[in-house]
C-alpha cells in the first residue's frame, strides 16, 4: 500500500513541516486532532505536471497559471474543510524534492572542539533534519538536533574553528509535501495526523 498511500503523525510546531513521502501527492489531507480542523487539498486543482530532467522525479508538478484557486478561510470559531490555494504559505504546498548538495540560508559558524553551530540569516528549523550531513568549511558535520533558525548542534565536535562561511546540505530531499503555517492547522504542539496519496 505504501506505493499509493502515505500515513504519518506528528506533533505541530506552529513553523512550515517538510514532510517526505517518497513521491509527490495528488491528493493530501491534513488535521489537526486536538481541534478537529481539516485541510483537504486535492493537487489537479492548483498543479499541473511539467517534464523536468533536473527534478528528483521525472515529472514535476508545478503552480497552475491558467486557473485561478480559492482560498477558504475559516474563523477561529468554526471548523471544517478548507480548500487551499497553492501558492499559499499559510496551507498545503507540494515539495518535488532536491538534489544534494543544496546551498543553505545565511551563513554557518562553528568553534574547534563544540558540537554547537551558530548561524547568521540562518533557516536552520525548515533547511536542516536530524541527521543531516553539512560541509561547513570543508568538514563534514552531521545534525544531532536543530534549537532554532540559527542554532544546533551536531553529534561530533568540529574539528576546526569557522567563521561565518556558506554552507551546503549534502543530502537531499525526498518528493512530499509541505504543511505551512496555518494558525489553526499547525498549532505547536498540536498532534497532525497526514495522509498523502500518489
Amino acid at each position: 500500500m505504501d506505493d499509493i498511500l502515505q500515513v504519518g503523525d506528528q506533533d505541530g510546531t506552529g513553523a512550515k513541516i517538510v514532510v517526505e513521502c517518497g513521491f509527490v501527492p495528488r491528493i493530501v489531507r491534513v488535521r489537526n486532532i486536538e481541534s478537529a480542523d481539516l485541510y483537504d487539498f486535492s493537487i489537479h486543482d492548483a498543479y499541473r505536471l511539467e517534464d523536468d530532467p533536473t527534478s528528483v522525479n521525472l515529472g514535476k508538478w508545478v503552480v497552475r497559471t491558467d486557473i485561478t484557486v480559492t482560498y477558504g478561510i475559516l474563523t477561529t470559531a468554526t471548523t471544517g474543510v478548507r480548500s487551499l490555494e497553492a501558492t499559499s504559505t499559510d496551507g498545503i504546498t507540494i515539495n518535488n524534492g532536491t538534489l544534494a548538495p543544496f546551498s543553505l540560508t545565511g551563513t554557518i559558524a562553528c568553534t574547534k572542539d563544540s558540537n554547537i553551530i551558530a548561524g547568521t540569516n540562518t533557516l536552520f528549523d525548515t533547511e536542516l533534519k536530524e541527521g543531516d550531513i553539512i560541509n561547513v568549511g570543508g568538514q563534514h558535520l552531521t545534525i544531532q538536533e536543530i534549537t532554532s533558525a540559527t542554532a544546533a548542534t551536531v553529534r561530533d565536535a568540529a574539528q576546526k574553528t569557522v567563521a561565518t562561511v556558506a554552507s551546503l546540505r549534502l543530502t537531499g530531499r525526498a518528493a512530499g509535501f509541505n504543511i505551512g503555517v496555518d494558525a489553526a492547522i499547525n498549532v505547536d504542539g498540536e498532534w497532525l495526523q497526514w495522509e498523502a496519496f500518489r
